[in-house]
């Protein structure tokens, strides 16, 4: 394998360490990756296929940061299913993509959902009001749960509140039985205040706006946002490291289990991110995560790393 001390790494480099780690893919594969962006282009382009005199194969210079995104793109492929799918992914992840996949990549999930409403609503003859929609929606949902076996966590009446907040924007929070849906379910004064901030802000019309309207420097911004949950996501992998071997291996493989729905919360988080600062809490946002990395490099991370390798050691040695 053509590698040197710099840990460059050449197209066929890559295939073959992807291949040592129960990654097969062929060169043709990650010449894909790379085309579609999943990938970054080579640091140093050499010239012809590095075979002769005079010629050189083009490199990754960051070789490692290359096959560790390779490696997550594989991972993700078997995962979701379509290279569409794994831009936002590998973004939450850190890796360098595109701003522009990144917007199309958060674009396309508000409009399948406005379609599937849309289509909803115009299901036979009649044309349906999204209220409706939903209601009906919730309603099926709420049957399926109890044939199951399964209680809803909240009552019918107000999981349609709480899904109309979020995907209808003509919905009537003046009408007095919505206005009391609304204060049972958040049973506080500013309650209707809260409920009129979700459905412009933290809705599918505020997300949309919000993408819509998004630029280079809001994405930028989120992208720090990331990195700060990441490095908190990190401290906390540190503590699980400190956990006993046959603990810390269940948790690996419930993790694993769980990414495509934490991947979900990300992208949640990147939608409310972007709504967020747009009407002017960037400040706000920028404060609060400093003081809770803060907190956690401090005394959670210090303080507790003590706790668990204390508690570590009486596991080990059977309680005492």
């Amino acid at each position: 394998m053509q590698r040197n001390k710099s840990k460059t790494l050449t197209q066929a480099d890559l295939v073959a360490e992807l291949c040592k780690m129960g990654r097969g893919v062929n060169e043709r594969g990650v010449a894909t990756w790379r085309k579609l962006e999943l990938l970054p282009d080579f640091d140093k382009t050499g010239r012809g296929r590095g075979r002769g005199a005079g010629r050189a194969p083009s490199v990754w210079t960051h070789g490692d940061a290359a096959l560790n995104q390779a490696a997550w793109v594989y991972d993700l492929l078997r995962m979701y299913g379509t290279f569409d799918a794994i831009y936002l992914p590998l973004w939450i992840l850190g890796c360098p993509v595109p701003l522009w996949r990144v917007r199309q990549a958060l674009a396309r999930p508000l409009e399948a959902v406005a379609d599937s409403i849309a289509k909803s609503r115009f299901a036979g003859k009649a044309q349906i009001g999204v209220e409706d929609v939903i209601d009906d929606a919730v309603h099926e949902f709420t049957q399926n749960a109890q044939r199951l076996g399964v209680k809803p966590s909240q009552p019918e009446d107000a999981i349609e509140t709480i899904m109309n907040l979020v995907f209808n924007s003509n919905y009537n929070l003046a009408d007095p039985l919505i206005k009391e849906t609304i204060a049972r379910l958040w049973n506080w004064r500013s309650a209707l205040k809260f409920a009129r901030f979700i459905n412009r802000h933290l809705s599918l019309r505020g997300f949309n706006e919000a993408v819509d309207k998004a630029t280079d420097d809001d994405l930028m911004a989120v992208r720090r946002d990331l990195n700060v949950l990441r490095e908190i996501v990190c401290l906390l992998g540190r503590m699980i490291a400190r956990l006993p071997a046959d603990l810390r291996e269940r948790l690996k493989e419930s993790f694993a289990d769980k990414l495509p729905a934490l991947f979900s919360i990300g992208k949640l988080c990147i939608f409310v991110d972007l709504s967020l600062r747009r009407i002017g809490y960037g400040e706000q946002i920028d404060h609060e995560l400093q003081r809770v990395l803060g907190h956690m490099r401090g005394e959670f991370g210090e303080q507790l790393e003590r706790e668990l390798l204390a508690a570590s050691s009486r596991l080990a040695n059977g309680g005492e």
